[in-house]
């Protein structure tokens, strides 16, 4: 069943709510209108995104027209009910829906985007009788509408890797009583790598959670975030978005595992190499957000076969990890001798690197990184806990043995699962759940 453009359920939260936007606005930054006094925002902006991916044929997806500019970020504007198919299409009896809502894009404008929200069937008995909320940020990592979190949750098979991912979390929904929200936090065109946009796209979704009164749930209901390799890039700039972005939400812990924080270093690290193919979809997602980043003019006829057959592949499949581009450089497919030094990406990399001047986490984190990550170097998140640390942050390290990064995520996930766990019960089992991890402030 449809549910048309809603307001936010309770006044309070929508005061706070307010408050929240008013503050962050203090901060500076873009005002959306691209300089012409006329806010940009919806279908819109999807028009000027340089090797956009297929429009999704399904008009839940669609930008509302006319879109709701004045409409805050989080506000709930469509929702239907699904079938949760979260692993082999396997269907479960949990209620679930799709939320679609307002957030903002790399550029402040408004934008809509859609997450998956699911019910666990047995209440939380060991957390006092509140509802823990929990925003599960899968690795999807892909350019392509059909590759969608809430696609593969809805009994998608194009995004194996997210199909796989069903095995993290589901234990927490259905022994623990979490409700879940799982965002496709890379917005309407896959911005695949563009960390602020996937940051302030998966709060939003916990705003627009929050308010959906079918949840049950209240403005203050406990929420913790959790994800790895792709996802970890959206669950730490939500971390460190939060104080400024969305201070009103009770946020109590984040897991970031694998986490790529330097951008930049990892497209670096994996040219010559079978991964560059999957990150090269990375510098084409981002792009989409900060055209600058790799402009037309820049790109030759090599790079645009290249761009044509990622912009709709999935993770896992054709398209992206099956388009034998393994073994290449940025700079086959540009005009620019050294694409990593071009004025664009000079003006994009600190945009899209963690940590961000003034953006600490105020939460409490548990960063884990396997020492011997091949994809993702850990020198990045070495660099990331320390300042992080230096600034006041509150957080357990784990520099893992485990093995590289695809075991990481099977590794790594008892102990996360543990950490949210413990997060919601304040944070009791937090020296078990992080064993082995360093720890500051």
């Amino acid at each position: 069943m449809l549910q048309t453009v809603r307001g936010l359920k309770w006044a309070g939260y929508s005061l706070l709510l307010a408050l929240a936007l008013a503050l962050a606005g203090c901060g500076g930054g873009s005002s959306g209108t691209g300089g012409s006094g006329v806010v940009q925002a919806g279908a819109e902006l999807l028009k000027r995104v340089p090797f956009a991916p297929t429009p999704d044929p399904d008009a839940f997806y669609a930008q509302p027209e006319p879109f709701p500019v004045d409409a805050p970020p989080g506000t709930l504007l469509n929702s239907r009910r699904i079938t949760f198919r979260p692993g082999l299409s396997v269907p479960m009896a949990n209620a679930a829906w799709q939320l679609q809502y307002v957030t903002r894009d790399a550029q402040g404008r408004p934008i809509a985007a859609v997450t998956t929200v699911v019910k666990p069937l047995l209440p939380a008995l060991a957390f006092g009788g509140r509802k823990p909320v929990v925003s599960y940020q899968f690795a999807y990592d892909s350019l392509g509408a059909e590759c969608t979190p809430s696609r593969t949750i809805s009994g998608g098979t194009a995004n194996a890797n997210n199909q796989l991912e069903t095995l993290s979390y589901i234990l927490g929904l259905t022994a623990e009583g979490w409700t879940m929200v799982m965002p496709d936090y890379e917005g309407p065109y896959s911005a695949y790598g563009a960390g602020e946009f996937s940051g302030q796209a998966t709060l939003d979704s916990i705003r627009a959670a929050l308010s959906f009164e079918e949840l049950g749930l209240s403005p203050d209901s406990p929420v913790a975030l959790w994800g790895y390799s792709g996802g970890a890039l959206a669950t730490a700039w939500a971390a460190a978005l939060h104080p400024g972005y969305a201070p009103e939400l009770n946020l109590v812990g984040a897991a970031s595992g694998g986490t790529p924080a330097d951008v930049f270093s990892v497209v670096q690290a994996a040219e010559g190499g079978p991964f560059f193919n999957l990150i090269f979809s990375a510098v084409v997602g981002a792009n989409r957000a900060y055209p600058n980043l790799l402009p037309a003019s820049i790109i030759n006829e090599a790079g645009r076969a290249a761009i044509e057959k990622v912009r709709d592949g999935c993770v896992g499949g054709g398209g992206v990890l099956g388009i034998g581009l393994g073994g290449a450089r940025l700079s086959d497919y540009t005009t620019h001798p050294d694409p990593f030094n071009s004025p664009g990406a000079l003006a994009v990399k600190p945009k899209v690197t963690l940590p961000q001047p003034g953006r600490t986490p105020t939460i409490d984190m548990f960063i884990y990184h396997e020492i011997f990550d091949e994809l993702i170097p850990i020198a990045g998140t070495d660099k990331l806990v320390e300042q992080w640390c230096a600034d006041g942050a509150h957080i357990r390290y784990l520099r893992a043995l485990g093995g590289e990064h695809i075991t990481g995520v099977v590794t790594g996930a008892p102990q996360a699962l543990l950490y949210v766990t413990s997060r919601f019960a304040g944070g009791a089992l937090d020296p078990l759940a992080t064993l082995g991890s360093s720890r500051c402030n």
